[in-house]
């Protein structure tokens, strides 16, 4: 499939036409993302688009239109059985790529899906003490350093020592 994309990409470069094949455009936009992103929004950024293919019917990029994004939202909905913050997030990576191929203004504010942010599961100390007593030692060290910190997983993987202020009782994030 993928030498059928480049050679209508390039059957279309020789007949001086400026659309791009949305399959072509998807793949080479995900070669992108995999040279400049981490490994989780490359993920993130494929089954997304992988599912707006699914979806769109249009050839071109070019040829997208607000129905197509539309339906897009409904299909992850109906057919895919996503979260409305799922929804969201795929259809925000799609006008990510959009936008990156200079197709813009297809939708209004009121067409994006919607979702209600949840409040955050509160863990009682009672809940905490046994979630840690079944850590192994290391397991609790790195459990420990999430909670009392509130740095997030990337956060924790760049911490070095020289961020860590024990006199003081402060970790920075740098």
């Amino acid at each position: 499939e993928l030498n059928a994309i480049n050679k209508g990409v390039a059957v279309m470069a020789e007949s001086g036409d400026s659309r791009v094949l949305l399959r072509a455009a998807i793949t080479e936009y995900l070669e992108d993302v995999k040279l400049s992103k981490k490994p989780k929004t490359l993920s993130a950024y494929t089954i997304a688009l992988q599912y707006f293919a699914e979806s769109c019917h249009a050839l071109y990029v070019q040829d997208v239109e607000r129905r197509d994004l539309l339906k897009f939202a409904a299909f992850l909905r109906d057919k895919k059985g996503q979260s409305p913050r799922s929804v969201y997030n795929k259809f925000e990576s799609v006008m990510t790529f959009l936008k990156a191929h200079k197709v813009r203004d297809l939708i209004g504010k009121n067409d994006w899906p919607r979702f209600v942010e949840e409040e955050p599961e509160i863990y009682e100390k009672d809940e905490l003490e046994q979630f840690f007593n079944t850590c192994t030692e290391e397991e609790r060290i790195w459990f420990e350093f999430f909670l009392m910190t509130g740095e997030r997983e990337q956060e924790v993987m760049h911490t070095y020592w020289s961020d860590v202020n024990l006199q003081h009782a402060t970790v920075r994030v740098s």
